[in-house]
């Protein structure tokens, strides 16, 4: 009967300890280019210089986006999305994890709302600790530029495409 007691006293501890253990969780592949952004967007022309900044273009003031891995969980590809707060477009872009850059390989269908528009993304990159937040600390830079096919702005007011860049969320409410 005692050993009955003790072999169940010590499957009981050995049960309690091993459920106490934490579990490592895991990152995606794209750990280092996701993420949520404070974005402006400008429109220049092809040289990349201000045509309009923000606030004369839309009047949008800062843009919540988001980058995140695809389905496929691997470092070569993201996801781009604004959340509809700019042109209302999720793409899939290619990513160069060792330099990282980032770009549409061609024009790539939006995904969201089964629109018919195409985007192209180019010259996208991501600098660790390249931008400033409000409060003065460093953080995450993002740019690239965007074209849309259903876009008539450009030809109508000489501009060439839209310059998006801001820094990495920090959860901080002074930044926001």
């Amino acid at each position: 009967m005692m050993k009955k007691v003790l072999y169940l006293a010590t499957l009981l501890f050995c049960a309690v300890f091993t459920s106490c253990e934490k579990e490592e969780v895991g990152n995606t592949a794209g750990v280092a280019t996701a993420g949520q952004w404070y974005v402006t967007v400008d429109a220049v022309d092809e040289s990349g210089n201000v045509v309009y900044e923000d606030a004369d273009l839309f009047g949008l003031g800062r843009n919540l986006l988001l980058t995140y891995s695809t389905a496929n969980n691997t470092a070569t590809e993201m996801i781009v999305d604004d959340l509809q707060t700019f042109w209302g477009y999720r793409v899939k872009v290619n990513v160069d994890p060792v330099n990282m850059t980032f770009s549409t390989s061609t024009t790539e269908p939006n995904n969201l709302n089964g629109d018919e528009i195409n985007v192209t993304i180019t010259d996208g990159k991501i600098i660790k600790d390249g931008g400033v937040q409000n409060n003065g600390s460093k953080a995450d830079y993002i740019e690239f530029y965007v074209n849309f096919s259903n876009d008539d702005y450009p030809a109508n007011y000489g501009y060439a495409k839209y310059h998006v860049y801001g820094v990495r969320y920090s959860g901080l409410a002074e930044n926001d």
